[in-house]
């Protein structure tokens, strides 16, 4: 995935969900977040992480989703404590324990270093809740080495592969697979059609991606459809349900009308 987050002009989020499919959305919106270092919503974002990983186990290696995991949770963790002074321990050990409910039910351990990683984390904030001076300097000294930009760059590597790979598990279907799972609901169709007749949304979007450049050079024959103007011309007789013979002449203003 693009590590790069594009400075385009945003478009109104009511106008992005007729564009863009409702789950790309929610991982560009998660990717964004992760690039803007949006430490407290990092627990939110490990609880997706977890909720498709206990659905789907083999969209990460093992060793590579507990360390999203519990990467995002201990950054969270460590950043709340060290940004707000006020946090009580309590409110900190409450957090991990929901860390050890949810690795203990979402996470199949098979190689004894991740344990190990996940055993050593509980015991630092196990210390680090005991002992003031200890928490000081951690916080201090040791919080802004190790969990500082590389530790954050190693998290995006990961949360990427995580995105990539469900977007390759998810891929956006193309009108034709979408037209066969619509089946034979008109109410559907009925629904989406009423609701885009008077759609203030479409307008901007289309205003906004109005650029000609964008769209192919057309294909089909410019003659194409010359039995519906031919049909159209046409005065029938309502008797008979026969055409009336018209003269062969051209549409006053079409393109083959020459003046003399």
């Amino acid at each position: 995935m693009d590590s790069s987050v594009s400075t385009d002009i945003s478009l109104p989020l009511a106008s992005l969900r007729l564009l863009v499919p409702p789950l790309q959305l929610i991982t560009a919106s998660m990717w964004r977040l992760l690039k803007k270092r949006a430490v407290e919503m990092y627990w939110s974002l490990a609880d997706f992480v977890s909720l498709v990983m206990d659905i789907v186990p083999e969209l990460l290696m093992n060793r590579h989703r507990t360390l999203l995991i519990l990467g995002l949770r201990a950054k969270y963790i460590l950043e709340l404590w060290c940004s707000e002074q006020t946090v009580k321990p309590e409110c900190i050990l409450s957090y991990l324990d929901k860390m050890k409910l949810s690795h203990s039910t979402l996470v199949d351990f098979t190689e004894a270093e991740e344990e190990e990683v996940k055993t050593n984390f509980l015991e630092l904030i196990q210390i680090l809740v005991k002992d003031p001076e200890e928490r000081q300097d951690f916080f201090k000294n040791v919080f802004p080495v190790e969990y500082g930009p590389q530790y954050d760059t190693d998290l995006e590597v990961l949360f990427s592969e995580f995105l990539s790979r469900l977007t390759q598990l998810l891929p956006v279907p193309d009108l034709e697979q979408t037209v066969s799972w619509l089946g034979a609901e008109s109410s559907v169709m009925e629904n989406c059609l009423l609701k885009l007749s008077e759609c203030t949304e479409l307008k901007s979007l289309l205003q906004y991606q109005k650029n000609p450049e964008h769209l192919d050079k057309h294909v089909l024959p410019s003659g194409l459809g010359h039995n519906i103007l031919s049909t159209l011309s046409s005065i029938p007789s309502l008797r008979t349900g026969k055409p009336t013979e018209q003269p062969d002449q051209p549409l006053q203003g079409h393109s083959d009308h020459t003046d003399k």
